[in-house]
């Protein structure tokens, strides 16, 4: 089998483009590394538009971005050590699958951490948990290329190290993946984890537009970081917050949530937070 092409290669000690080529053969055709960009999801987005890459699945990884992004033009704020990188493919399954696609993407994360002895999970919608914080984030986007085509592209950063605690914006602290037990040692383990990661989420995607929702449902128990949790959550118009327990999701993605009013869905735009910050102990309940 052939390798991906490498079609652009920046030196650098923290990958090794042609060992995460090696890795990611059968799943990627082109991998790009690169050591600064503004944003891979952005970089890669042109390059379907323009054709490109119209037509193939892509791999882009950057050491570092001044231009991330995260879920509603908020700002990714880089950590000390993270492995961020955007892959891009041609996607025409059903648009009634357009909410599973995060948790699809998030899913494949968490079952190459789970490969990997590394504790991490989703957080509904977006966010990879580890170490009872965010360690990473996700953000799926469209494009069509010249001839029409609709491409996905996901962007993931994912935190290897961070060297000062913070929080985000919703309350919850912020975290790495050595926090959960990763070993991450140098170049060929930096390279070895990204490719277990890529291959987790371009199969997991591949199996949703291949198979529909049932499989993102079906995998949800196992790599839903929150299970039966109590969370306070807002809605997406910032109107009010509510505290209750999270219910698991439904067929479109949703989730399901019971609180005071009774059970209701979370859909885009909705975010959980801590309830910590509006004087409701979690860990007591």
């Amino acid at each position: 089998m052939d390798y991906p092409s490498l079609l652009l290669m920046q030196s650098s000690e923290f990958l090794s483009p042609e060992l995460l080529a090696e890795l990611v053969q059968g799943r990627v055709d082109v991998v790009e590394c690169v050591t600064e960009t503004g944003s891979t999801n952005d970089d890669l987005k042109s390059a379907v538009q323009s054709g490109r890459h119209a037509g193939r699945c892509v791999l882009r990884t950057a050491e570092r971005q001044n231009a991330g992004r995260g879920t509603r033009g908020r700002t990714w704020a880089n950590a000390n050590e993270a492995l961020l990188f955007s892959v891009s493919m041609p996607w025409t399954a059903s648009e009634r699958i357009g909410g599973l696609i995060s948790l699809a993407a998030g899913e494949g994360v968490a079952r190459a951490a789970h490969a990997l002895r590394i504790a991490a999970a989703l957080k509904w919608p977006n966010d990879i948990w580890a170490a009872e914080g965010k360690a990473g984030g996700i953000l799926c986007e469209f494009v069509r290329s010249p001839d029409g085509v609709p491409h996905l592209v996901v962007g993931i950063g994912l935190n290897l190290r961070v060297k000062a605690a913070g929080r985000t914006t919703h309350g919850w602290r912020i975290t790495s993946l050595v926090d959960a037990g990763a070993r991450i040692d140098g170049t060929e383990d930096r390279t070895s984890l990204l490719a277990s990661v890529v291959a987790g989420v371009v199969d997991q995607l591949r199996r949703l537009a291949r198979e529909g929702g049932k499989v993102v449902v079906d995998d949800w128990p196992l790599c839903d970081a929150f299970g039966d949790r109590t969370v306070a959550w807002v809605e997406a118009d910032g109107a009010r917050v509510e505290i209750g327990r999270i219910r698991g999701i439904d067929e479109a993605g949703f989730l399901l949530v019971e609180g005071r009013s009774g059970r209701t869905t979370l859909g885009g735009g909705a975010a959980l937070c801590n309830p910590l910050e509006f004087g409701y102990d979690n860990a007591a309940h």
